[in-house]
């Protein structure tokens, strides 16, 4: 069964290919885009320049990642609200609301990252 490390952006791009994939590989593929993108600082600089290239013709998926992560934190900060309000009544639910607040803090980075990615390959410049 392969591995999405050993797979190439353009195959993974392929439904059929990811059909194939485990679930929790797929699970990765839904929440991080970066398997879906060409290293573009190995090899040569023809190599390099190929690679940014696609990475700028595939940028477009990065609002979809953002828009998933959007509604992870929506769903956190929610959780957020609801568990502090029953926190006063059972203090057993701290720990539940350090998830949510991790998950919270996660979401929001993958947000940002993923906006601040596609606005970097949108400006960026071949080598």
């Amino acid at each position: 069964m392969p591995t999405i490390a050993r797979l190439d952006a353009e195959e993974l791009a392929r439904p059929e290919r990811r059909a194939s994939l485990p679930f929790l590989h797929v699970l990765r593929l839904y929440l991080d885009p970066s398997p879906l993108f060409k290293n573009a600082s190995a090899g040569t600089r023809l190599e390099q320049a190929m690679a940014l290239e696609y990475n700028r013709r595939n940028r477009c998926i990065l609002p979809v990642y953002a828009q998933r992560w959007s509604v992870i934190a929506l769903l956190s900060f929610l959780g957020l609200a609801w568990l502090g309000a029953a926190a006063q009544a059972d203090p057993l639910l701290c720990v539940p609301i350090l998830g949510c607040a991790l998950a919270l803090a996660v979401a929001v980075a993958a947000v940002l990252v993923n906006l601040a990615v596609y606005v970097v390959l949108g400006i960026a410049k071949s080598p």
